[in-house]
């Protein structure tokens, strides 16, 4: 009869195959927490619409401050003058900033009026300090006496002519038409609207980086926006390449759709793409008008 010890007598062949097959299985066990992948933190969208903006900054109002005689605002001595009818150089001898003159012009010119000397401080970038010493002596005219000619008999057929301009199918010619828009607020607009895949709600443009609220509440009576026109994002055929370059998810986000598509099927509903939990319940809203399930 075979002793107990003959049944666990191994060849050194055999020993070397059962060593192989543990150090195996150690290895299989070790893998899920030596690679665990981690958890991708929230998109900030705000920092990549910046980044993505960049290039097309305005110039730093360090620039329009080059040739400021700063000796000249400390010594301006203030007069009477009315705001809406001062040329530019009567506001630089007032102590406006080259600047700001130029942006008191062009308010004008867009159809602007001050009504008070309160308004003035509506002004982007205006100095306070300045504009307390100046209120003493701000004389605005009556709305009739600007022009011996009734304004409102020549104002509203303007008005009416006005076009309305439709924020998806704008170009930037069509933009700077607007108060308050130059080129590169335009060039904003578009490049954000191309991200987008089109406008759903003109509420959007508060997204767009450097447009000031105040601009956006003067251009409102004069723009609209067709949903209709929106590109649609097919979440189940596109790579994450192309769904991390819409601005509502953003390259981390795209990356564990993608692998949730893979591992779970297709995206039927909304629901379903809820259930990735990695966007959050604002940008599940705003996705709505444009994510296609085909």
């Amino acid at each position: 009869m075979k002793t107990i010890r003959a049944y666990f007598d191994f060849t050194r062949s055999e020993r070397n195959a059962a060593l192989m097959m543990l150090t195996a299985s150690l290895l299989l066990l070790a893998i899920p927490y030596v690679f665990k992948p981690k958890a991708d933190a929230p998109s900030d969208f705000s920092i990549l619409q910046a980044i993505a903006d960049d290039t097309s900054c305005e110039p730093d109002v360090s620039e329009a401050h080059s040739n400021y005689d700063r000796k000249q605002y400390a010594s301006a001595k203030p007069f009477a003058f009315d705001p809406n009818s001062a040329d530019e150089q009567t506001l630089v001898k007032l102590g406006f900033k080259p600047w700001l003159a130029k942006r008191v012009l062009k308010f004008r010119s867009a159809g602007g009026r001050f009504k008070t000397g309160a308004d003035l401080y509506k002004l982007y970038g205006a100095d306070s300090v300045l504009l307390d010493r100046l209120q003493p002596f701000v004389r605005i005219k009556p709305f009739e006496q600007e022009d011996k000619k009734p304004y409102v008999k020549t104002a509203y057929p303007q008005r009416r002519s006005l076009e309305v301009i439709e924020l998806n199918t704008a170009d930037t010619t069509g933009l700077i038409a607007l108060p308050g828009i130059g080129s590169k607020l335009a060039k904003r607009i578009i490049a954000f609207r191309e991200r987008l895949g089109g406008f759903y709600s003109t509420d959007q443009l508060k997204e767009v980086y450097g447009l000031k609220p105040e601009v956006i509440e003067l251009i409102l009576p004069r723009i609209r926006v067709d949903p209709s026109r929106i590109r649609p994002l097919y979440i189940n055929l596109l790579d994450k390449d192309a769904l991390g370059a819409h601005p509502y998810i953003g390259y981390k986000a795209a990356a564990v759709l993608v692998a949730y598509r893979s591992q779970h099927g297709a995206f039927g509903h909304a629901e379903a793409l809820g259930k990735s939990l990695v966007l959050s319940a604002e940008n599940l809203v705003k996705l709505k008008y444009y994510i296609n399930y085909k």
